[in-house]
This record gives structure tokens, sequence and C-alpha cells, in this order.
């Protein structure tokens, strides 16, 4: 509907230099820490506290999927997962992406591991906060070592469109947007 939003990938946002830098319905996005970096579970709360400003509520989540294929098969060790900053957990090794699958689930706090209808691993969240894969065996379960971060929805109260635009007041440009996931449509072309 017109009353909902959803984001790309945040990436990694910067208190110094999005704090305030983008408004939703008006509504400065404010809340993010000087000298933190914050990403979209971050984000979510900063866009929540002014909810009965702008009519806008925000949920995150995070969807990292790998491509069909891959074989599963890790060495104890050879796959680290961290969860929004924490720290690296050493996944149990597996003979297979079914058993990968079940040994994500069993090792891994704050991230639900599956496969997908082509055999692909699909590692998922509900607080939108980065996933974060390493290890030497990256290469057997289909997925590129590196953080991903989540995504931001945007929920609309009286269900009419959002709108969400930088700040110029506050210094905005359109790359604090495209930071949080948005873009800008303005005079008809998205910028």
């Amino acid at each position: 509907g017109t009353g909902e939003l959803n984001g790309g990938r945040v990436l990694t946002l910067t208190a110094g230099t999005n704090s305030d830098a983008v408004s939703i319905n008006g509504v400065a996005i404010s809340g993010m820490a000087a000298g933190t970096t914050n990403g979209a579970d971050t984000l979510v709360t900063a866009i929540n506290a002014n909810t009965g400003l702008s009519g806008v509520t925000a949920t995150a989540y995070n969807v990292v999927e790998g491509v069909s294929g891959s074989s599963g098969v890790i060495s104890d060790g050879g796959l680290t997962i961290a969860v929004g900053g924490g720290s690296d957990i050493d996944i149990s090794a597996s003979g297979s992406m079914a058993e990968l699958a079940d040994n994500i689930n069993r090792d891994a706090a704050g991230v639900i591991a599956s496969l997908n209808t082509r055999g692909a691993l699909v590692l998922t969240n509900d607080t939108g906060k980065a996933i974060t894969l390493g290890g030497t065996d990256l290469g057997n379960i289909g997925i590129i070592a590196g953080t991903y971060q989540g995504y931001v929805s945007l929920n609309s109260s009286d269900g009419e469109a959002i709108s969400i635009a930088t700040n110029s007041a506050a210094a905005g440009v359109f790359s604090d947007l495209k930071q949080m996931g948005f873009n800008e449509l303005r005079y008809n072309i998205w910028t």
C-alpha cells in the first residue's frame, strides 16, 4: 500500500554525518549517539522515537541468501558468524547444506538458517542487526565473506504515503538518505 515503504540494505551509519540529516514526514531523525557506528537496528530505534510526530513506525530485518550448488561441507571453525558486532562464533563441522543449517541454528544466536527451494543457504533475523561471515570454508556455503547490514521497513499509521527526504537545515545530503537504504523523489526524478 501507499503507507508502506521498504528500503534497500542499510549501509553503516555514522552518527556525526547522519543524525538529523534525514526527515520522515517532515520530522528529523535523530538519536544516533555521536562517535558510534549504527546499523538498521539503531536506525529503527531513532525512527520509532518520533513515531508520535511522524506517524511512521519502523521495523528492521536482515536476509542474506547464498547461491545454490554449494556443498555445505565445512570443518570445525571453517565458518564464523557474528551478529550485531558481537564476537565471532565458530560453527561446527558439517557434511551437507542441511547439516550446516542445523549447526548454525544450534551454534549462533541471533540468526536463523534455512535452505531455500534451490538448496541455497539463507540467513535471517528480525532485528536488522548485521550478520558478519568469515572463515576458511566460505566457498562451500555459497556466500561471500563480509558484513551484511540489515533492512528497514516503514509503515504509516494512517495508511498515507510516507515522505522521506534530506533535511537541508541539518546539511543533509542524498548520500545520507542512501546510507539508510532509501532514495528521494524530487521533481519526478529519483535522486
